[in-house]
């Protein structure tokens, strides 16, 4: 008997206390686990336009070197449009993107010539991304 009520007096946690504390954690731990999978998806977006800036500032430095009499025919004849084979064989050697393109278009002619780059692509989720610069070029 004595036995018995020293067992009852015994301090220690219930199996209802164990399985609440152990739902807290799950929860907590799924929590987590969400957020660093949007955090994965956050850091591939941000790669993803990282690289269309550098093509992006590629060709717009290339336009910014070339000569201004023949670069309106030029870009209309697409001498400064890429697709993702182009921009990943020689002479470029670009990291490229999922179905990546760059697009160059006169804007407004003249002089200054008004110019828009425009890089689309895909990422992993399969949403079309687009980035656009603008620029003037004067002779």
């Amino acid at each position: 008997m004595k036995r018995n009520r020293e067992l009852l007096n015994k301090k220690g946690f219930t199996l209802f206390e164990i399985l609440i504390s152990s739902m807290i954690i799950v929860t907590a731990i799924i929590g987590v686990v969400g957020t660093l999978g949007n955090l994965i998806v956050l850091s591939e977006i941000n790669r993803g336009k990282t690289l269309a800036v550098i093509h992006g500032q590629y060709v717009m430095e290339t336009i910014k070197d070339a000569g201004f009499t023949n670069l309106e025919t030029d870009i209309n004849n697409g001498d400064y449009d890429y697709t993702t084979g182009e921009l990943s064989s020689n002479p470029f050697n670009f990291e490229v993107l999922l179905n990546e393109a760059v697009d160059t278009q006169v804007i407004s002619g003249g002089n200054p010539l008004r110019i828009s780059v425009t890089v689309t692509w895909q990422d992993r989720t399969s949403n079309t991304r687009t980035l656009t610069f603008e620029t003037l070029k004067s002779g």
